[in-house]
This record gives structure tokens, C-alpha cells and sequence, in this order.
């Protein structure tokens, strides 16, 4: 997006994580963008902020926090990752703790890109990293105006977990504060490369299966929420990255991988809209 604004041509797609390139083309194309962007801070003087405003990641981020997160408030981003989510809460909340496992899962050194993240963006200040589970949320009662869960729930264990951890959140919660959860909505979209990745990680124990939206009304009113409210956006996320490599752990599932694999040449990576739910305390 910032090569297509500032260069009147780009060699450039959003889809990187294509099963069209080897793993050397893959690491050579990321240095062309490295390139690239070094140019564009050097001559068109970007910022950081730029960067995040053009990725796929960054504006559904920031239209989540926009309709979700009030000003002047705290909020408790649990299941942060990187750190996407919380950064775009950082430019309206007063306060932002960012709160993750990192426990595997292909998480190695991620805490590591969450610091340096936060530095370059300037939110050190009003975000902090805090590693702990959604199960024991370790805050007093009435800590926060807003917990979040923002792509999160479907790397919880099981269903008990997400009902545990809405227990939580209703008691970190002040009176009146609200609960956010956002996770891809299953049931809209035509994204079949998508359904089938996702289907795959399932079977491997990469992630769990997401409660309906009916579930999820269910599970909220089961633990004293009100005021649900649940709305679809869709702002055309590509970037997830839905493919992954083959390795190891996927042996024994080499058909569906390649099933899937042949979607993925056959759609591109497109990821279904979002299905955003909030309820109040």
C-alpha cells in the first residue's frame, strides 16, 4: 500500500506467505521489501505509525479499537501476541496491559518483537507486556473499563477455557465496563483456502474449534453479561497468514494439507470478516 502511494510502480502483493515461493524466495523477497521500506523512511520520511496504518492487520485493528475501545480508559488485551490489537487500543486508551502465555505455538521470541514494537511506535508509556493465562487473570476485581480478546479465544484449550475466562474478565471488570471479543466469522464468506488451514490446525492441535455466535451469546449470559451486542466487519483482511508449511508435526495429514495448499494457489489468501462481540458488566 505505502509502495503503491509513494512509487508509481510495485513489484509487491500483500500475499507473502505464498506455497508459490520456496523458502529462499520467500527470504529474498522479504529483503526486497526491507529495501524498499528503508527508501521509503529515508525519502518520504515515514513513521512507524505509517507502516502499521498500511498493513491489512493494522487497519482492522484500528477500526476494532475505534468502535470498541472509549478514550481515557484501561483496557486488558488478553492473548496480545505481537501485540497488534494492543497498540491501536494505545491510541485511545489511557492505559493498555497486554497479556499473553507466549507459551509455544510458534511464539519464540515474540515478547522480544512486542518491546521493540512498542519502542518504535512510541507507546512504551501506556502499553506494558504482562505474561499470565485467561484463565487466572492475575488483577483485582474492577481493574479495567475494557477486557479484550481480539483473535485470541480460538487459542484457548477448549471451550471451558473461554467460559473460565469470561468469569475473569466479569471480575476484573469495573461496573458498567465491557468485554471485546473478536474472531473470524466462519459462517460468511467465501473463503474456502481459509476454512481448510483452519479446519488443519484444528485437527493438529495448532488451535480449538470457535464457539458459535449463538455460543457465545449463550456463554456471556451465563456469566452475568448484559447489553450483547455482536456486529460483522469486514475489511477485507488478507495478511493472516493463513498458510503455513509443511513440517512434522503434520504428518499423517499430508492429504488435506495439499488439498488445502491447492486452494490457497487457487484463491490467494483471503480471510473471512470478523465477528465483533461486546457485552457489558
Amino acid at each position: 500500500m505505502l509502495c503503491t502511494k509513494y512509487y508509481s510502480k510495485s513489484e509487491f502483493t500483500s500475499d507473502i506467505y505464498s506455497p508459490t515461493y520456496s523458502a529462499k524466495q520467500t527470504k529474498e523477497l522479504e529483503k526486497r521489501r526491507i529495501s524498499t521500506l528503508s527508501e521509503l523512511f529515508e525519502e518520504n520520511k515515514i513513521s512507524w505509525w505509517d507502516v502499521y496504518d498500511a498493513s491489512d492487520i493494522g487497519k482492522e485493528r484500528g477500526i476494532v479499537a475505534s468502535r470498541c475501545i472509549t478514550r481515557d480508559s484501561s483496557v486488558l488485551d488478553v492473548g496480545c501476541g505481537r501485540g497488534f490489537f494492543s497498540f491501536a487500543c494505545a491510541r485511545r486508551a489511557k492505559h493498555v496491559v497486554a497479556l499473553d502465555l507466549m507459551n509455544g505455538k510458534g511464539r519464540s521470541g515474540w515478547w522480544a518483537e512486542f518491546a521493540e514494537t512498542s519502542r518504535l511506535l512510541g507507546v512504551g508509556e501506556t502499553v506494558s507486556g504482562t505474561r499470565g493465562g485467561a484463565t487466572h487473570l492475575p488483577f483485582s476485581e474492577g481493574s479495567f473499563d475494557t477486557v479484550t480478546a481480539v483473535h485470541a479465544i480460538r487459542n484457548f484449550d477448549n471451550l471451558e477455557e473461554i467460559k473460565l475466562f469470561l468469569g475473569e474478565a466479569r471480575k476484573v471488570l469495573r461496573k458498567g465496563g465491557r468485554v471485546v471479543l473478536v474472531e473470524s466469522d466462519l459462517g460468511v464468506g467465501d473463503c474456502r483456502a481459509y476454512r481448510a488451514f483452519y479446519d488443519l490446525r484444528i485437527r493438529v492441535g495448532w488451535e480449538s474449534k470457535l464457539p458459535s455466535a449463538e455460543e457465545t451469546i449463550e456463554f456471556l449470559r451465563a456469566n452475568g453479561f448484559s447489553k450483547i451486542r455482536q456486529q460483522v466487519l469486514d475489511s477485507r483482511l488478507k495478511y493472516a497468514p493463513v498458510y503455513f508449511p509443511f513440517d512434522r508435526s503434520l504428518k499423517g495429514f499430508e492429504k488435506q494439507y495439499k488439498s488445502a495448499k491447492r486452494l490457497l494457489v487457487e484463491e490467494g489468501e483471503k480471510h473471512p470478516p470478523v465477528l465483533i462481540t461486546t457485552a457489558s458488566r
